[in-house]
């Protein structure tokens, strides 16, 4: 059965929103970042959001699905270069090259998984305060503070 065929403008909209939603991932965080922040920055309009996605966790869980779908057509590509698909961790290459691609949106989550959702990506950690029992040091952290 054929795939229907997807307007070029709802491609180019959808598009836009995932990369607006992923740009503020990366300046502010997931949980201070709205829906209309992420309509400001994709210059769409809210009725046109709401005809795609439900919600802003929508709109994540299906960008998501998308890089979910990327990652298994890039996977399956290099397995018929020769790769085995069927070894144990065969996607690792896979998934690692996207990493690598992507090296600030992986920052950006796991700022996000050691400060917490309370404050913008560069801020200064707290003192004490807002889940600091979750901070974690490491060596992006004294990079980012030594300016």
């Amino acid at each position: 059965m054929a795939e229907a065929k997807v307007d070029k403008r709802t491609l180019r909209t959808q598009e836009a929103l995932r990369d607006a939603l992923l740009e503020l991932i990366i300046e502010r965080g997931y949980e201070n970042s709205s829906v209309q922040d992420i309509l400001d920055l994709a210059r769409i309009g809210r009725a046109t959001f709401y005809t795609h996605y439900g919600s802003k966790e929508d709109l994540l869980k299906r960008s998501l699905d998308v890089l979910h779908e990327h990652l298994i057509g890039e996977w399956k590509a290099s397995s018929k270069a020769g790769a085995r698909a069927e070894a144990p961790l065969g996607f690792s290459l896979t998934f690692f090259r996207h990493v690598d691609g992507h090296r600030k949106l992986y920052r950006a989550i796991r700022r996000t998984r050691e400060w917490g959702n309370c404050r913008p990506a560069d801020a200064a950690p707290p003192s004490g305060s807002c889940e600091a029992g979750n901070l974690k040091s490491g060596p992006e952290k004294s990079e980012r503070h030594s300016s």
